[in-house]
């Protein structure tokens, strides 16, 4: 099973919990564990709060969730803050985001589709000033925190304030309909049988037109608010993606 294979997630899992134990041996007070809106299922086209219970089915969501799990049942630091962030935007930030502003530059991102998805985002140091949050404020103990910036983005949407920026027209002058993109999925799942760096598969489309909604009213009712939103923060994004010359 995918879950009990060794992976890097399982890793940081155990290191983890090695650094609370350690923390824990040494008198630390308060601990928080960064974890990921991936330790919850899948949340369909709903939006989702933290009594969404239901375990994820990728590797990097299940080590997550255990390593919150685990945190909980064995770690007895008088404070300990679990903090689930949702996507993170910002300067300087790897991933996803940073992948697609380079190709819609590039010009051979596919135009998506406007499938009405939410997708819930944070900036970085929103994430920074939510970790300090919780580290201190009481109610923040042991009850995993939802972090968003309360907005709710579209792919569609994104790909086209990414154009925008990027001096190109905001709105493509054609898009790819929804079962091509689900068929150039399947592709790039055979594809990927005998060349693993084939950027496209079925999960990357579902990623790019699905939901992934989360509400941080929890939090939000703590007395935390985001500062920032990604509209607002896209243009100094790009313009750091463009001027990195890595991949």
């Amino acid at each position: 099973h995918i879950h009990a294979e060794p992976s890097r997630y399982r890793s940081d899992c155990e290191a983890a919990l090695e650094l609370a134990r350690q923390a824990q041996l040494q008198g630390v007070r308060r601990f928080v564990f960064v974890s990921s809106t991936k330790a919850m299922a899948d949340p369909g086209s709903i939006k989702r709060d933290e009594s969404w219970i239901d375990w994820p089915a990728d590797s990097y969501g299940y080590w997550k969730r255990t390593a919150e799990q685990r945190l909980l049942d064995e770690i007895a630091v008088p404070h300990l803050a679990i903090v689930r962030p949702c996507l993170i935007y910002g300067v300087g930030v790897k991933g996803n985001l940073r992948k697609m502003i380079k190709a819609v530059h590039r010009g051979y991102f596919p135009p998506l589709p406007e499938t009405g998805g939410e997708r819930s985002m944070v900036d970085v140091s929103d994430v920074a000033r939510a970790l300090l949050f919780t580290a201190a404020h009481n109610d923040a103990n042991r009850n995993p925190l939802i972090v968003t910036d309360g907005h709710a983005y579209t792919a569609y949407g994104i790909y086209c304030d990414i154009r925008k920026v990027l001096g190109l027209s905001p709105v493509p002058p054609f898009t790819v309909p929804l079962p091509v993109l689900k068929v150039s999925g399947l592709v790039g799942d055979l594809v990927r049988n005998v060349w693993s760096g084939c950027p496209i598969s079925s999960a990357v489309i579902d990623r790019l037109t699905g939901a992934a909604a989360f509400s941080s009213e929890r939090l939000c009712n703590l007395g935390w608010r985001a500062a920032k939103n990604f509209h607002d923060e896209l243009p100094a994004i790009v313009k750091a993606c463009l001027e990195d010359r890595g991949s």
